[in-house]
């Protein structure tokens, strides 16, 4: 059983890119997949080309020192419904106009991982972020 993450939740709505499984290789033998702007997009399950998903930008730990506390900006988390699809590798590009200009509107998919509600249901996936 798949549910479904409520509306509100979901803050941002981003295009999600995927390399072909297979690819050229270029003079080094290199596997070489083109520019990734020329990547295929992936829909929404309900075929739109857009995708609502949650994103939170650099999620900040205190690391404790001999000489105080610092601040560290560990990660960018995504999250995504259980019936969307993420991969690693993926490109997101993030559509909406009304965001903070000081934040990246362009990342990689480093890693998906799925979280479960109480009972053990797949609730939603969430993908680390890497600028890019």
């Amino acid at each position: 059983m798949k549910i479904q993450v409520i509306q509100a939740w979901l803050n941002y709505t981003v295009k999600i890119q995927r390399r072909a499984d297979s690819s050229g290789v270029n003079s080094l033998g290199e596997p070489a997949y083109g520019d990734a702007s020329t990547w295929p997009i992936i829909p929404d399950p309900r075929g739109n080309p857009t995708h609502t998903v949650r994103i939170e930008f650099n999620v900040e730990n205190m690391q404790f020192s001999p000489t105080g506390e610092r601040v560290i900006q560990k990660e960018t988390l995504m999250f995504v419904r259980a019936d969307d699809s993420l991969a690693p590798e993926d490109r997101i590009t993030i559509l909406n106009t009304n965001i903070d200009s000081q934040l990246n509107t362009y990342f990689i998919v480093l890693a998906v991982w799925p979280e479960n509600d109480a009972v053990g249901n797949v609730a939603h996936y969430v993908g680390e972020l890497q600028v890019v």
